[in-house]
């Protein structure tokens, strides 16, 4: 049984979503209703239009390590260098932010205070601490909290490029 169960575990069936323009999807549980062809991803369901899907080949079993997400989770990329944008205080509210080997939510709940009474500075100040909050949580392998922060800090600045960036390289590091 236990031999049965690591073939499960070290493989999975999957099929492939030919679109129109050649593209390829590598996908499990594809189904077509409607107008749609949805299936399913690491990162849940999804679906597209049937009209830009060419066909759909299935039948395929591919093993989890080589499946898009896990391909995805192991690419050798770095975080984003990309700084905020220039304020002369921001080295000051991120050591602020994160020190003594852990993140101040005291000093960023501050932070979250000053920003809800409206400056367009202070709702920056609040990115920039989340940001920093997000950066030290990715240093250390906790991603779901890395991503919480980036999140907040793009409610607070969210056309600033440097904390999309950072968002997308963690859900990208999160296969999704």
């Amino acid at each position: 049984m236990s031999v049965a169960l690591l073939g499960v575990a070290s493989s999975a069936e999957a099929d492939t979503i030919v679109l129109k323009n050649g593209r390829r999807i590598l996908a499990m549980n594809v189904v077509e209703e409607g107008d749609k062809v949805k299936y399913l991803t690491n990162a849940g369901e999804l679906s597209l239009p049937k009209s830009i899907v060419d066909h759909i080949e299935r039948g395929g079993v591919v093993p989890m390590a080589d499946s898009p997400g896990a391909a995805a989770a192991n690419l050798a990329i770095a975080p984003p260098t990309i700084q905020p944008r220039a304020a002369s205080h921001n080295e000051e509210i991120e050591q602020a932010a994160v020190h003594d080997g852990s993140v101040d939510r005291e000093y960023i709940a501050k932070l979250e205070g000053e920003a809800r009474a409206g400056s367009n500075m202070a709702r920056f100040n609040a990115a920039i601490g989340h940001h920093a909050a997000a950066t030290f949580e990715l240093s250390h392998g906790d991603m779901e909290h890395a991503l919480g922060d980036e999140r907040t800090a793009l409610t607070y600045a969210p056309e600033e490029p440097a904390l999309l960036m950072n968002a997308a390289y963690i859900h990208l590091r999160r296969s999704e």
